[in-house]
């Protein structure tokens, strides 16, 4: 089997060959950049600039030679910021630095030089029609795809890799708290439900308009579209189930049914959302999500046997592998190994499964540990 022919296999929850490996074509199962570096160290790989996909989190680029190096089967593709709405650095007198993006959401830089939430351009006006005011992002500009296009003509010709699009923007509930603040956005559910459902219908159209613009575009060159919501927090969801189901489902399901709609072909999306998301993954697959990332193993109730035989016959588990919290920093290449192995006997039976760390890797995973997990997939990921 090709890559593509692998994960589409195992997508459709058949057994391929082996277990496919994704390393970077989702936003978050690449690495970041002071990681890559001490990796292409390693390995002696030659690496000239380094091309970030986002700035806040600092995570890199790959390219396509250095994904096959690492075995993926997968390949990521990843919608830019036009030249109008460019991220923005600002200093204050402290000595502060602060990213703004297009949306207008400020984030302060932490010492490892990514960046955290600091502040929304609507905590203080969205009740009062702040909305209206704020400078929205245009969805649809030919610079958004610029690098897409790029890297699509930079493949094979051979039509063997699995091309995953990721998203343009946060998620719904997501963005939403970001350009209100958390708690105001929940409370806003509660007690101004017709305010916090003006702003989410705003950024379902945003989404809409994109992904229909962007799929006339691209043809029927996707394989797999990423969508997220961090919904989950390491003990219990961010938000109650009832709420999930009341305000956000819906708009997750109107979301999902307008790209499977548009797509040319068959596309499958492939939803992220971190923590304890247990009592909301039903109504995951409901909305139309065929595959499940990153499976947080060290959150509450995420337990992959219990994951595996809930939902093993409907969502494909994108995820989960290893631990890059855990795991990954603190084993021997060996105890990777026999993790790894342990976590494959699980996941990989009758399909269904394409393995990927948890998170993007982190700069205190050694390079040795990054090796032995694309050794691992290898040698015990074969059917």
């Amino acid at each position: 089997m090709n890559s593509r022919q692998r994960v589409l296999t195992a997508i459709n929850h058949r057994e391929p060959d082996r277990v496919p490996f994704d390393f970077g074509a989702a936003s978050t199962s690449g690495i970041i950049r002071d990681a890559y570096q001490q990796l292409a160290d390693h390995l002696n790989y030659g690496r000239e600039d380094i091309e970030l996909i986002d700035k806040k989190y600092q995570t890199v680029q790959l390219d396509y030679s250095f994904s096959q190096l690492a075995g993926s089967d997968a390949f990521g593709l990843y919608p830019s910021y036009t030249d109008d709405w460019q991220i923005s650095v600002e200093e204050n007198e402290q000595g502060g630095t602060f990213l703004i993006d297009e949306w207008g959401i400020r984030y302060k830089k932490m010492k490892d030089g990514s960046f955290i939430n600091y502040r929304g351009p609507l905590e203080d006006t969205w009740l009062d029609d702040g909305i209206e005011t704020l400078k929205w992002p245009e969805p649809v500009d030919p610079r958004r795809l610029t690098r897409v296009h790029e890297r699509l003509e930079g493949l094979p010709e051979d039509e063997g890799t699995t091309k995953v699009m990721n998203f343009f923007t946060q998620g719904l509930f997501e963005l939403s708290t970001w350009l209100v603040g958390y708690e105001e956005f929940l409370t806003g559910l509660i007690r101004q439900p017709e305010k916090a459902c003006s702003l989410l219908d705003r950024l379902v159209e945003i989404k809409k308009v994109f992904w229909g613009w962007a799929l006339d575009e691209l043809g029927g060159s996707i394989d797999v579209i990423k969508q997220n919501d961090d919904l989950g927090e390491k003990q219990k969801p961010l938000i109650s189930p009832d709420l999930y189901r009341k305000y956000l489902k819906p708009r997750h399901k109107e979301l999902h049914r307008f790209i499977k709609k548009h797509a040319e072909g068959d596309v499958y999306i492939l939803f992220h959302s971190d923590g304890s998301i247990l009592d909301l993954i039903e109504d995951f697959i409901e909305t139309g999500v065929d595959i499940l990332n990153p499976i947080q193993l060290s959150a509450n109730k995420m337990d992959p046997k219990v994951l595996k035989k809930r939902f093993g016959d409907s969502v494909v588990f994108w995820g989960g592998g290893i631990d890059v919290s855990t795991e990954l920093p603190a084993k021997t290449p060996s105890e990777i190994k026999d993790i790894i192995k342990r976590r494959l006997d699980i996941f990989a039976p009758d399909g269904g499964f394409v393995f990927a760390p948890t998170q993007s890797i982190q700069s205190d995973v050694p390079p040795e540990n990054v090796v032995a997990t694309w050794e691992a997939v290898k040698e015990y990921g074969k059917y």
